[in-house]
């Protein structure tokens, strides 16, 4: 019989009875949480008060913790203090931004050590050469400078005709009554050739009975087999083997060259077309201890069997620092240098800058090698479990890379991971073939701003405005990085940031509204989507427990400033596995010559 005495007494006792399990369980979740505090290492370091961008979910937090080179925990205020002890350092950041360090997709470490010893002649903002008489003062300063004797070679980099008042290549007619006793390189600025003088022609034998190897450029003098100085792609990599080799005095550079990335926040970074002495210089470097940063090479195709017969190294595998990432391989060259292979033709003629009255309206450029010796190489770096990272620019390059894929029966369960540099002329069709394939594009925008207008003019606006499809990209679920190409651009990050989210060209046009990106993702393809490109985002790339603590703070939020201020931003301070490595110098770390 129903009694509601009987009812509310029952009610009351459950109440007792979920009361006390309410405590006993908060109790316990407390102990729990003491507990698990007591058991942790207690934070080195804390970081709070500032932008927090994780480049994971959540995207944001208030503070982080680090223990032992590793971030140790992620989140708020009250949580990240269980980890707090008397000896913990707490960092204010004051409102500055901290975020993971950032991960050069591709540039040539290397190149850093080389150009200490070369000519600047780059044009203006990053230079300031305008034409070629600024370019022959500058290489005259140059060897008074270095005291370069007769017979000496003058080597130097930066040069771009298209941003000379000239608008076209400097020849030896101008290089020759200047410098008639000392060899003469200036290294084009896409680094796939250059124009030499005389005494450096006949240095490598070229001459009017020299044939034009295939996927290569000699450029002649008009109406003669004489060549003119402009050497490029196929014909130009012997050379580039030849005078970019690096000595053992390099590795006195070797701290300021690691210095010149981490002021810009880099905590890894990549060596491509690493040549086979320079990575046993890299060698030698790690097993002395000499890297502070976290090195990736990716041997030039040239190279990679030599170095991995002569050498004893574990792929994808660091050591002291350094690791074998991957090989370079190269398709084609620069669409600035009408180099870049397409399967539609160029607006304004072929790639011979000497020919000024050519029209041959059918030139696309030509592979730097014939495809079955493409197809060799491929197949090599796959049957040595290496990534192959394929410059390709224009889209009949991307083209091929993709047929070799799929002849090679890859796909992207495979989880290869091949990375296809540059990917600047993707068309529409290539984004289910890259991921069917598992292909990565590493993008370059800042192609958009230096040689933009160049792009308008020799392609026009529906295909230059279509390059580096980053949003296109994004759309298709796509994962991409982007790469500053150094030294081919400068190495600032966010510079970098700041050209996919503009797209603003040197001559002020925006090339391709519909594909500028927002600042968020910019920044993901240079930190989270990078360390997935060297199989490293279980380690780095975002702000999450268990990862190492590569860290960078900026001065400003890169999601918050107006987008035109973006590459203002300055680098405050860059941390690599716990340890700030910029602004401070470590004495360890010092190279030989500046610790003496």
């Amino acid at each position: 019989m129903y009694n509601p005495l009987n009812v509310r007494l029952r009610l009351n006792r459950l109440f007792i009875v979920f009361s006390i399990l309410a405590i006993i369980l908060i109790t316990v979740s407390c102990d729990d949480r003491h507990q698990h505090a007591d058991n942790i290492s207690s934070a080195d370091t804390i970081y709070l008060n500032g932008n927090i961008l994780t480049m994971a979910i959540p995207e944001t937090a208030e503070a982080l913790a680090i223990t032992d080179g590793r971030i140790i925990a992620v989140g708020n205020v009250e949580t990240i203090n269980f980890y707090r002890n008397a000896n913990t350092t707490v960092i204010d950041l004051k409102g500055k931004t901290l975020l993971p360090g950032f991960i050069d997709a591709h540039s040539h470490f290397t190149t850093v050590l080389k150009i200490n010893n070369w000519a600047n002649i780059s044009a203006p903002p990053v230079g300031i050469i305008e034409n070629f008489i600024d370019l022959l003062a500058a290489l005259l300063k140059h060897k008074e400078q270095h005291a370069i004797k007769k017979g000496e070679w003058i080597i130097a980099y930066g040069y771009d005709p298209t941003a000379l008042e000239e608008l076209y290549d400097i020849t030896i007619n101008e290089l020759d009554p200047v410098f008639p006793d000392n060899p003469v390189m200036i290294m084009h600025v896409s680094n796939h050739g250059a124009v030499l003088n005389s005494l450096a022609l006949e240095a490598f034998n070229i001459n009017k009975q020299t044939p034009t190897p295939y996927g290569g450029i000699i450029s002649r003098i008009k109406g003669t087999n004489e060549p003119s100085g402009l050497v490029m792609e196929a014909a130009f990599l012997p050379i580039y083997r030849i005078k970019s080799k690096l000595d053992e005095q390099a590795l006195g550079s070797l701290f300021r060259a690691q210095m010149e990335y981490a002021k810009y926040g880099y905590t890894t970074i990549v060596d491509s077309s690493t040549l086979e002495n320079e990575f046993e210089l890299l060698q030698k470097a790690a097993l002395n201890k000499q890297l502070f940063l976290d090195v990736i090479s990716l041997p030039l195709f040239t190279d990679i069997k030599n170095i991995l017969d002569k050498n004893s190294v574990e792929p994808a595998q660091y050591s002291d620092r350094l690791k074998l990432g991957g090989m370079k391989l190269i398709m084609d060259g620069s669409p600035q240098s009408k180099g870049a292979w397409f399967t539609q033709p160029y607006l304004t003629g072929n790639a011979d800058p000497d020919n000024l009255d050519n029209t041959n309206s059918a030139w696309r450029s030509e592979p730097i090698m014939p495809y079955s010796k493409f197809k060799q190489y491929y197949q090599y770096s796959v049957e040595q479990g290496l990534p192959v990272y394929t410059s390709a620019n224009g889209d009949a390059a991307i083209d091929t890379v993709i047929q070799v894929n799929y002849e090679l029966k890859i796909n992207h369960e495979q989880n290869h991971r091949h990375v296809v540099v540059n990917s600047q002329f993707m068309r529409s069709s290539h984004f289910d073939q890259f991921k069917k394939l598992g292909l990565i594009p590493s993008f370059f925008s800042n192609n958009a701003f230096f040689w933009g207008d160049a792009q308008v003019n020799n392609l026009g606006k529906e295909r230059a405005f279509t390059s580096n499809p980053m949003q296109s990209a994004l759309e298709q679920e796509l994962r991409f990085t982007n790469h500053t190409n150094f030294s081919v651009t400068p190495l600032n990050p966010l510079f970098m940031v700041w050209t996919a989210v503009n797209r603003l060209s040197r001559g002020g046009t925006i090339i391709g509204t519909d594909e500028r990106i927002s600042p968020v993702q910019a920044l993901k393809a240079i930190t989270i989507n990078a360390a997935y490109q060297f199989f490293e985002e279980s380690e780095k790339g975002s702000l999450e427990a268990g990862k190492i603590a590569d860290l960078v703070i900026l001065d400003k939020n890169p999601l918050t400033v107006a987008a035109g201020e973006i590459d203002t931003i300055q680098v405050v301070e860059t941390i690599k596995a716990g340890k700030t490595i910029y602004p401070q110098t470590p004495v360890d770390q010092l190279a030989p010559e500046q610790s003496e």
